[in-house]
C-alpha cells in the first residue's frame, strides 16, 4: 500500500480567453488517487480512495480552506486499499443526486459525520444526495466515465466496453 498522498486538484485559469491556461493553482493537495471530481454548492466533491471529500474555498483565493470527509470506505479489499477500487466518475443525474462509478471491489461505506447512518456495502455503482449524504446502491459497474442523456439514461464505460448502458 502506498503511504504517500501525492495527488492534487488544480484550478486552471484562462485569463485572456485564448483557450490556453495562464495560471494553475493547487486547490487541494495530499490526496490518495484522486480520480473523480464534481462541482457542487460552490465547492468540489473529490473521490480519493477511501474517501469522498468535500472541499470549498471560502476566502476566494483559489485554494480550498474547508475540507470535510463526507463518506468513507471505498476501495477496501481484504483490509487494504486497492488502486483498482478508485472512483471512476461522478455525474449529476436528473434525480438531483450525484451518481458514481467504482470498479467491482467492495467497500463498506459509512458517513463519519452521522454515526447513526446505516453503512452501505457497495460492489459497483452508487448515487448520493449531496444535501443529506444519503447513499444508495445503483445497478451495474463501470470504470472510467459516465454521463446521462437528456432522458436520464445512463451511459458508462469499462476498458473492454467503451460505451454501455443498462436497460
Amino acid at each position: 500500500e502506498h503511504k504517500e498522498h501525492l495527488g492534487q486538484v488544480k484550478r486552471l485559469e484562462d485569463r485572456d480567453g485564448d483557450g490556453r491556461f495562464e495560471k494553475a493553482t493547487v486547490f487541494a493537495k495530499g490526496l490518495r488517487w484522486p480520480s473523480a471530481i464534481h462541482c457542487y454548492g460552490g465547492g468540489l466533491f473529490v473521490g480519493s480512495v477511501p474517501d469522498l471529500i468535500y472541499y470549498k474555498d471560502t476566502n476566494d483565493d483559489g485554494v480550498a480552506d474547508e475540507k470535510k470527509v463526507v463518506l468513507t470506505g471505498w476501495g477496501n479489499r481484504a483490509g487494504t486499499l486497492d488502486p483498482e477500487g478508485v472512483f471512476g466518475s461522478l455525474a449529476w443525474g436528473l434525480d438531483n443526486r450525484i451518481h458514481g462509478l467504482v470498479n467491482r471491489y467492495l467497500g463498506v461505506i459509512t458517513n463519519p459525520n452521522d454515526p447513526g447512518a446505516k453503512a452501505v456495502t457497495l460492489g459497483g455503482n452508487f448515487a448520493f444526495d449531496p444535501r443529506t449524504m444519503k447513499l444508495s446502491i445503483e445497478a451495474g459497474e463501470g470504470q472510467y466515465g459516465m454521463g446521462f442523456n437528456d432522458d436520464g439514461r445512463q451511459f458508462l464505460c469499462r476498458q473492454h466496453r467503451h460505451i454501455m448502458t443498462h436497460l
